[in-house]
């Protein structure tokens, strides 16, 4: 006679039925936080590495009051509160734009201020701080590239001669600073940024503001000067006297 089994245990002989392949993510992640009838968990799939795995961001972490502060007073040109800021965070120095990629020397090269970036890396240099002068914006930047397209020659010698930056750096469109030069610029800023010998200078402004002054004395069209309409007048009153004289 065989011993009379328990109803509420169920056989350890039976396994747990495997969760199909064929499910949606969404179905196999209900079925693995719930347990089957037998009060056991279902058995969880190995997990695969994908190459289209997105790693989670976290939540966005807003920015400091201090580095706020920073960038709309970099971005505005606001130097007093630059100074004042920096000299209490001086690691606010290496804060980029979270639109533009700009860092505070993008912004000192376009506003033109050379004596601030003097004064900006010197106090850097107090500080420990190692500003890069090579650092590129969201469009392949450097403080150089904006320097130069914007025609500040003291910021451009700033970078160049006392921060040493790299001169032959390409932006995002494949440009290197001295192809934003103007005609206007010196050749000693072109020979600065390496510029290569024959490089053909065209003009910023339009040909009409530069005419000689030979062709500004030329009168307008239609409308000769008095002399030049008599002398034509005087040749023919002279030509027809003499053939009248002749034929007397």
């Amino acid at each position: 006679v065989l011993p009379a089994s328990d109803p509420q245990e169920p056989p350890d002989s039976i396994p747990p039925a495997p969760i199909p392949v064929f499910r949606s993510i969404r179905c196999q992640l209900a079925l693995l936080e719930v347990s089957d009838d037998r009060g056991r968990p279902l058995r969880a799939l190995p997990q695969r590495s994908s190459s289209l795995h997105v790693p989670n961001r976290g939540p966005t972490v807003p920015l400091g009051r201090r580095a706020h502060a920073w960038l709309v007073a970099v971005s505005a040109g606001r130097w007093a509160h630059v100074r004042e800021l920096f000299l209490e965070e001086p690691e606010l120095a290496l804060q980029r734009d979270f639109m533009s990629g700009f860092t505070v020397l993008h912004w000192l090269a376009k506003h033109g201020d050379g004596t601030g970036l003097q004064e900006l890396a010197k106090a850097a240099r107090q500080a420990g701080l190692a500003l890069d002068v090579d650092a590129r914006s969201g469009c392949g930047y450097t403080p150089l590239h904006l320097a130069a397209i914007h025609g500040h020659t003291l910021v451009i010698k700033v970078l160049v001669l006392q921060l040493g930056c790299q001169v032959q750096v390409r932006d995002g469109s494949g440009r290197r600073p001295w192809e934003y030069l103007g005609s206007g610029t010196s050749g000693e800023i072109w020979q600065l940024l390496q510029a290569p010998r024959g490089t053909i200078m065209f003009p910023t402004q339009p040909l009409a503001c530069s005419v000689s002054s030979a062709s500004k004395a030329l009168p307008p069209a239609g409308r000769a000067p008095l002399a030049a309409c008599l002398k034509p007048q005087r040749g023919r009153r002279g030509a027809s006297h003499q053939a009248g004289s002749e034929s007397d």
